[in-house]
């Protein structure tokens, strides 16, 4: 095998492994300080069977992801990529309590009354704003 070929495959591993372990650092910093900034407390909700919750929550964090995903395919260096990580989170948090404001009276029926519908809502909000969010900065 060519050792050109053997330098570019273990750079790629390289930018792999790197980009796998700061996307998934960045994630699972979103996912704790999601929990800390929402109004209520999701995962005991979701403990105690509230699907609206879980509909919220999973549609927050997928767009979260398609965000860390763009910055990943299309970042120029690592700290871009980082810094784009954390701003785009900032604007999913920020988004997040724009819409309990504005449709404050559908989102206290996903947490007080296990309203699906509403849940599914917030959830499927939050993947358009993510996809949005991560295709703005492209």
């Amino acid at each position: 095998m060519d050792t050109e070929i053997i330098i570019k495959h273990a750079w790629n591993i390289k930018n792999y492994v790197f980009y796998f372990i700061v996307g998934l650092i960045l994630f699972i910093g979103f996912f704790k300080t999601y929990l800390f900034f929402t109004t209520h407390n999701e995962m005991e909700l979701i403990k105690k069977g509230n699907t609206a919750v879980a509909w919220v929550l999973a549609g927050t964090l997928i767009g979260y992801a398609v965000n860390l995903a763009f910055a990943i395919l299309y970042s120029y260096s690592p700290l871009q990529f980082f810094l784009y990580g954390i701003f785009s989170g900032a604007l999913q948090l920020l988004a997040y309590k724009i819409a309990e404001k504005l449709l404050k009276n559908l989102y206290s029926e996903v947490s007080n009354n296990n309203n699906i519908a509403a849940g599914m809502l917030f959830g499927a909000l939050a993947v358009c704003l993510g996809v949005l969010n991560g295709a703005s900065a492209y």
